[in-house]
């Protein structure tokens, strides 16, 4: 994977040789990503034909850690992951049929693979995460969320004009 945008294939006869915690026992195709700053990443198999598991693993395609597995969450047998920041480092995405039904066969077919990268993801200043990959967190370790006018930009329990203490700095306002 490049860059973001739709990558198509067809699962029809491929081998299972791997399975995510949230099913996969049909042929998967398997796709990997290098990124080399934190983004924030979102994948789903909206577009395609079967019943897909989605499910990805960082460092290493047979033993990487599972870092996420989705079956339905994109509606209509679709799969979404979302991930609000990845670290530099490989991922490896799988895009694998959910299960080998005995009456109706495996689910295998076309399958389409969407794919968002955000190198600039934004902090969201109360919620206790690293969102914008700087290695600190919230306001008012990061400086990101002490800039603007805007409240909603420090994070909600951040105001200059209610006569309290409210970062802990020992300055009122």
């Amino acid at each position: 994977i490049t860059g973001s945008g739709s990558y198509t294939g067809d699962t029809t006869g491929t081998k299972s040789d791997y399975k995510g915690s949230c099913g996969g026992d049909a042929g998967e195709a398997v796709f990997y990503f290098v990124l080399g700053k934190p983004t924030q990443v979102l994948l789903d198999t909206v577009g395609t034909s079967f019943d897909a598991a989605l499910y990805v693993r960082a460092g290493s395609c047979e033993s990487g850690a599972e870092l996420a597995c989705d079956d339905d969450s994109g509606g209509a047998w679709a799969a979404k992951v979302d991930f609000s920041i990845l670290y530099p480092g490989t991922y490896y995405v799988f895009v694998d049929g959910f299960t080998v039904d005995p009456n109706g066969g495996a689910n295998e077919g076309p399958f389409t693979l969407n794919v968002t990268f955000n190198q600039e993801p934004k902090e969201l200043c109360d919620n206790g995460i690293d969102d914008d990959g700087d290695g600190l967190i919230d306001f008012p370790r990061d400086p990101g969320c002490a800039i603007g006018t805007d409240l909603s930009e420090r994070g909600a329990a951040y105001q200059c004009d209610n006569g309290v203490d409210d970062d802990g700095d020992v300055s009122i306002d």
